[in-house]
């Protein structure tokens, strides 16, 4: 039994045993409430003050069962007590608290659901991209763990929709199912889904013939680390160079490398709307590459110079943090 199951079982228990005792004294001695209480109290914390009122044999009787009923509820309520502090739940308790008044804040997050291999490389890369997310768990170790670290977690299964509401489903940007269990990622899926269409979720899928479902449960994206382990395995055999180039770009290298492939989205106000490619002339006043356009339904790799950028096209930008960081400001503003 949990900690905060036993504190609240001996606290119900010592509330019954007050409430038959407070209502034992006013039935046999006809004792008005404040006195019944008061007896009861000094009775089953056995502190030996002086009865209220002289006992009639009939209240002595009922004076001793009270006794010996509350000498093992004390006690047990008084071990529980100690444990629940003693043992950090009272802190962790604290500290989940503190969790949900953050998450109460939070817009445009993501949320992980499951603390797995998977979903702490995950954790890893939000981290390094400074995006605020939420993980949802249901091993407690782990969340203890994860609380330790500062990361906003969760306890509880991602499948029940009030977890998901707790974490900030209808505000939330995009979601992660990385759980071990197939099923529970459908389930996962279907209840965000549900709760928020416009969300972007992304799924893994521990067999490959799990994809299907997860994209009819609303998956926008299924990825399989059986098939990208193959795919990689096979790719590094032909492709030593090209991979190890890919790794430095994603981050996955042992050297702290800045340089990554982002989305940057144009702005009805950027002064970038209506100019072609070499008119914007973006390489010389942020010193990155443009990768690829994102236009409506068109994806254009390796745009041409005369390509006119519109509002809302995103930008696949190729380019150091701060590089990026420019290219957002003629995004965003005409300046």
């Amino acid at each position: 039994m949990s900690l905060l199951r036993r504190l609240v079982i001996s606290i119900i228990a010592v509330i019954v045993l007050l409430i038959a005792g407070t209502t034992g004294y006013s039935l046999i001695g006809g004792w008005g409430f404040l006195d019944s209480l008061y007896m009861t109290v000094i009775t089953i914390s056995t502190v030996g003050f002086k009865e209220v009122y002289n006992l009639s044999a009939s209240g002595q009787v009922f004076t001793i069962i009270l006794i010996i009923c509350s000498i093992g509820t004390v006690a047990y309520a008084f071990s529980s007590i100690i444990s629940f502090v003693v043992e950090g739940s009272l802190n962790t308790i604290l500290k989940e608290r503190r969790v949900s008044k953050v998450v109460e804040r939070l817009n445009g997050h993501y949320i992980i659901c499951g603390a797995g291999q998977a979903g702490r490389h995950a954790m890893q890369i939000l981290h390094k991209a400074r995006v605020p997310f939420v993980v949802i768990e249901k091993n407690k170790d782990k969340c203890e763990e994860l609380l330790e670290q500062k990361v906003l977690v969760i306890n509880g299964d991602a499948t029940q929709d009030e977890v998901l509401e707790k974490a900030g489903i209808k505000r939330a940007k995009a979601v992660i199912a990385a759980m071990n269990d197939d099923a529970d990622n459908v389930f996962t899926v279907l209840s965000c889904r549900q709760l928020n269409n416009a969300i972007y979720i992304v799924s893994r899928a521990v067999e490959i013939q799990s994809e299907t479902k997860l994209i009819k449960a609303g998956a926008d994206a299924v990825v399989s680390p059986n098939m990208i382990e193959g795919q990689r395995l096979a790719a590094l055999d032909l492709k030593p160079a090209i991979i190890s180039f890919l790794d430095i770009v994603h981050n996955q290298g042992e050297e702290e490398i800045t340089i990554n492939i982002q989305e940057v989205k144009i702005s009805p106000e950027s002064c970038l709307v209506g100019l072609n490619q070499k008119e914007a002339n973006i390489r010389q006043k942020t010193g990155l590459t443009i990768l690829g356009v994102l236009s409506g339904e068109n994806k254009i790799f390796n745009p041409p110079l005369e390509l006119v950028f519109q509002a809302h096209d995103i930008l696949l930008a190729f380019g150091t943090d701060e590089q990026v960081a420019r290219l957002k400001e003629f995004c965003t503003s005409c300046k």
